[in-house]
């Protein structure tokens, strides 16, 4: 495995309300693999393109 990383056994994902502000109840907990998922660290996140033509051209 790439030296950049970790392997995590669990997730947590939170929602939103429609006002971004509001809570909508627990996390949920999906299951992983048995063995875990592999978080890869070096990996970056971009803002959201408003079209698919948008997100191709970059």
């Amino acid at each position: 495995m790439p030296a950049h990383g970790h392997t995590e056994k669990s997730l947590a994902v939170y929602f939103h309300g429609r006002s971004g502000n509001e809570s909508v109840g627990t996390g949920a907990h999906p299951a992983l693999p048995a063995n875990g998922v592999y978080i890869d660290d070096s990996l970056k996140v971009t803002y959201r393109q408003q079209s698919m033509d948008d997100a191709i051209m970059w």
